[in-house]
């Protein structure tokens, strides 16, 4: 998998996990630090706390931006009120959308990190490669990643509105109706503007390539044929217009997750999961799968995955700590390669602080099935796994 490395690097800079851990803090108060965090963004207490530990793992350190800024965090309550406002007038309908659009995120979250892996250092560009790097990835973030989002947020306002909402012909809509429906139906019309141009404005600047360098600057042109308006940017400029794109993305990204996990069991109703037809990249996964074990106090130093065999190597961040009982409980991660992989063979290997070996544990697809189906317990894993102590 191309982004395994990539992400577990990310986590060991950027996340501060590792580091808390170092410091004494356990798990289970970093647990209560992340659902703290959220808390005043969910109505359902209880889920947030069953979730919390394996889904928002990964959005917490999002969050906290969201948290640290006034204006930020005003704009994430608002966004959720209209998706309540939604399930006030029409829950039914407002979970529909939610489910019927699951093919459509994931088709999102593939492209996600697609611009994650073309993402390129941009600082020793001359201003004509930046212009076209940075417009090429405007255009791409607007259209591939914040369109979808932005789907689903206009069929929220209908329903909030109490309008008919046709999401089929919602999907159908350009961009740039997207964006001025929005904004006439909502109050959010700042959210989707950029220096004054609308999100859509900026793609098609993007897209048909309107723009020019001039001297230091990077002049570009909107608006219709007959009424043509410009618009000069220097670089540091143009960057923070791609800054503001990447932030409305994580935005209307974190209002999806937060609602989606604080009405879980109505939105899933007799369903015991959702499955998109469009297979979701690995990255996907292992990014949730990652944050989840670096809670629970284990740094990933390495991660394999084919149909044949999927295997992850964790290494002990706690002092003081039993390393047999530690790793007997990285066992369990074996259920979790083989949920998100469905390898046929699936194996833990457990290091101790100082990086040596300590205990590889085992497993297979046919028991993690059984599990997973509810033929047999998480018991019945417990006594079929294998454990191999190296040490």
């Amino acid at each position: 998998m191309k982004g395994a490395e990539q992400i577990i690097q990310v986590l060991k800079t950027r996340n501060p996990l590792m580091k808390l851990t170092e410091l004494g803090v356990t798990p289970e108060t970093l647990k209560q630090v992340i659902i703290s965090s959220f808390e005043p963004f969910f109505e359902n207490s209880k889920s947030l706390s069953m979730n919390a530990s394996n889904y928002l793992v990964s959005d917490w350190i999002n969050l906290l931006r969201f948290i640290a800024d006034d204006s930020s965090s005003s704009n994430l309550y608002r966004c959720l009120n209209v998706y309540r406002g939604a399930k006030q007038n029409d829950c039914g309908a407002c979970y529909a959308i939610i489910r019927d659009l699951i093919n459509l995120h994931m088709e999102t979250g593939n492209r996600f990190w697609s611009f994650v892996f073309l993402e390129t250092n941009k600082s020793d560009l001359e201003l004509y490669e930046f212009s076209n790097t940075v417009m090429g990835e405007i255009g791409r973030l607007i259209e591939g990643l914040i369109k979808t989002q932005l789907i689903e947020l206009y069929a929220m306002i209908k329903v909030a509105n109490n309008k008919p909402c046709d999401l089929s012909n919602i999907q159908t809509l350009d961009l740039g109706v997207l964006n001025t429906n929005i904004c006439q139906e909502s109050n959010l019309t700042d959210i989707l503007y950029i220096k004054n141009l609308r999100l859509s404005d900026w793609r098609n600047i993007a897209y048909h390539h309107n723009y020019v360098v001039q001297g230091e600057f990077i002049v570009c042109e909107y608006g219709p044929k007959i009424d043509r308006k410009r618009l000069s940017l220097n670089r540091d400029e143009l960057s923070d217009v791609l800054i503001k794109c990447g932030k409305i993305f994580n935005l209307l990204s974190l209002t999806h997750k937060i609602f989606f996990f604080d009405n879980l069991n109505d939105i899933m109703g007799n369903n015991d999961t959702l499955s998109p037809v469009v297979d979701g990249r690995h990255e996907i996964w292992f990014l949730v799968l990652a944050s989840a074990m670096m809670l629970q106090g284990f740094e990933l130093v390495d991660f394999e995955t084919s149909p044949e065999h999927t295997k992850i190597i964790v290494k002990e961040c706690r002092e003081d700590v039993d390393p047999r009982e530690r790793g007997i409980h990285t066992s369990q991660f074996n259920y979790n390669l083989w949920y998100y992989s469905s390898s046929r063979n699936l194996s833990v290997e457990y290091r101790l602080r100082n990086g040596s070996p300590y205990l590889v544990s085992r497993s297979t697809s046919e028991i993690c099935e059984k599990v997973g189906n509810g033929e047999e317990s998480f018991e019945y894993l417990a006594r079929n796994v294998v454990f191999d102590f190296i040490s």
